[in-house]
C-alpha cells in the first residue's frame, strides 16, 4: 500500500484465512457453475461414449425415438 502523506509504502502481509487446497477446491467448483447443463445428461443410455466413428473419431450420438400418433378426427381408423 503506498500512503501519499508520508509517501511510504507498506508491505500487505497477513496470514492466509483459508489453505490454498480449499481455495483450488472452491475456485474449480465456482468455474463449474457457469457450464451449461447437457441436454441428455439425466438419461442413461448403456454405450454412451464407447462407440466412436472409425473415420472421424466422433462420438457417436445417442437418441430416443417418439412415434408421432396421427391426430385422430374422431373417427376410428
Amino acid at each position: 500500500m503506498y500512503y501519499k502523506k508520508e509517501k511510504k509504502h507498506y508491505p500487505h502481509v497477513y496470514k492466509p484465512i483459508i489453505t490454498k487446497e480449499l481455495f483450488d477446491k472452491c475456485t474449480s467448483a465456482r468455474k463449474d457453475w457457469n457450464k451449461k447443463p447437457f441436454k441428455w445428461g439425466g438419461i442413461n443410455y448403456m454405450l454412451r461414449g464407447l462407440i466412436t466413428y472409425a473415420t472421424t473419431g466422433k462420438v457417436v450420438a445417442c437418441e430416443t425415438k417418439r412415434r408421432k400418433r396421427a391426430e385422430s378426427s374422431g373417427k376410428c381408423p
